[in-house]
């Protein structure tokens, strides 16, 4: 099942610009499994106003992005109190010690995962 959102531009001013006047949105990430090389999360829409091309990425301790790291969404809106369960996959190298969350109306965020057989100091050496 796939979702599509499609914006229409405002008819007087023919672009996108009411978006800047969106307030942000308040976007919670909760991890609810963790294994080693995948983790299943649960992000949440907690305003009254949707988040706009919401993506996430997968990073170290110093917030720098780790790659190769699958989603299996990305770039999608939340509406107001919307629920959506994400799942990123990761191959064993450098495991990822945060999910950042950001979006076009949404202050990025993180959250911290707890993945198993990692600790903190062994996860940016690779160690397995």
């Amino acid at each position: 099942l796939a979702a599509n959102h499609y914006w229409k531009t405002n008819a007087t001013t023919k672009d996108f610009t009411s978006f800047n006047q969106l307030p942000n949105a308040n976007i919670i990430c909760k991890v609810v499994k963790a294994e080693l090389n995948k983790v299943e999360m649960v992000l949440e829409n907690k305003s009254s106003t949707p988040a706009i091309g919401v993506r996430l990425n997968a990073t170290d301790e110093k917030g720098n992005i780790l790659l190769p790291a699958y989603f299996s969404d990305g770039y999608f809106t939340l509406l107001p109190d919307e629920k959506k369960t994400v799942i990123l996959q990761h191959d064993g190298g450098i495991a990822p010690v945060k999910v950042q969350v950001e979006g076009y109306n949404h202050v990025s965020s993180f959250t911290t995962l707890n993945l198993p057989g990692k600790s903190p100091s062994n996860r940016l050496a690779g160690a397995k």
